[in-house]
């Protein structure tokens, strides 16, 4: 079996882009909803949209499932964090 690769944190993708090009991230951050959810191993695979590339696309979607996360009440991780899960359209339904 094998194991995906690990993805680029957000963070450092944020940290090495310049200003402009953040703007063009954060308006591509609402996320196709209409699109399965996709693990950066499978992301990398296919053509971005727009002039991304795979490094800022993999920003945009995580950005937009950040603003979409909704807290599962009674449940949180070993540091006390609350368990949240993307809001999608298959969970929300």
């Amino acid at each position: 079996m094998k194991i995906p690769l690990t993805p680029p944190p957000v963070g450092d993708i944020l940290a090495t882009t310049n200003a402009k090009r953040l703007s063009t991230l954060f308006t591509s951050v609402a996320q196709d909803e209409d699109r399965d959810y996709l693990h950066w191993d499978k992301l990398r695979q296919l053509q971005p949209p727009g002039d991304l590339n795979h490094r800022e696309w993999w920003a945009a979607v995580k950005l937009g499932r950040m603003q979409g996360r909704r807290n599962i009440k009674r449940f949180e991780g070993t540091d006390g964090t609350p368990f949240t899960v993307p809001a999608t359209n298959i969970i929300v339904g």
